[in-house]
């Protein structure tokens, strides 16, 4: 089960962040080490609660992490700026893995919010971005949302019209995204820091790659999977 590695993953991360030197994501985390919280999993009072505010039901996977493992998870991280990088990973400068019961509300309007700006229908905001339920807001503005299909895969939705990775799938469901993650030490959410990761619209973040495995050995990030 891909939850029970999670917390070896995190050790790793924790102690790769250490010998790089890496401190906090975000200005306010600058001077301080990088951030590890893990809340306890959620009651189904709670996942109900949420899901009476939304009006929708969250989508299973996402729920069985909110239940099984946590309900809110805030993991970043960020190197010197002095770091100097291999050529594959120049612009990965910092990671996060983060999701939060609480927020979905927020999340969800500033989804909605985006649908209402374009309101015309158009290949580029008709297709990836309709049918979907939000799970992060990234840094840049872009958004990380589930696909309410069959499939329920994890998606990137640029909104800037940058289709790099646009509409690409990170995970085959929300559970599997945060499993491909860890394998990479939570690389950031910007398009520019997963792009190393990603060979096609369905490919998923490529955890067994020449690029994953250049990026884990110069990291230091050591998984059982590595030995």
């Amino acid at each position: 089960m891909a939850i029970s590695h999670w917390p070896a993953r995190w050790d790793a991360l924790r102690r790769a962040c250490h010998d790089r030197k890496a401190t906090g994501r975000w200005a306010e985390g600058a001077a301080k080490p990088p951030r590890f919280e893990i809340a306890p999993p959620a009651t189904d009072r709670e996942v109900n609660r949420i899901e009476r505010k939304l009006g929708c039901a969250i989508p299973s996977s996402l729920r069985k992490v909110f239940l099984e493992y946590s309900a809110a998870t805030r993991i970043e991280w960020a190197l010197p700026e002095e770091t100097v990088r291999p050529e594959p990973f120049r612009q990965i400068w910092s990671g996060e893995c983060r999701w939060d019961l609480a927020s979905l509300p927020e999340l969800l309007d500033t989804y909605r919010s985006w649908l209402e700006i374009f309101p015309e229908p158009t290949d580029f905001w008709d297709g990836p971005w309709q049918n979907k339920f939000p799970v992060l807001e990234v840094g840049n503005g872009d958004m990380l949302a589930i696909d309410l299909g069959e499939q329920q895969a994890v998606v990137y939705l640029s909104h800037e019209g940058d289709d790099s990775v646009h509409g690409y799938w990170l995970g085959r469901d929300f559970e599997d995204y945060v499993d491909r993650l860890s394998q990479l030490g939570c690389v950031g959410s910007e398009d520019w820091q997963l792009k190393p990761f990603v060979s096609g619209s369905r490919s998923l973040l490529e955890t067994d790659g020449a690029n994953a495995r250049h990026w884990r050995e110069w990291f230091g990030l050591r998984l059982a999977s590595d030995a």
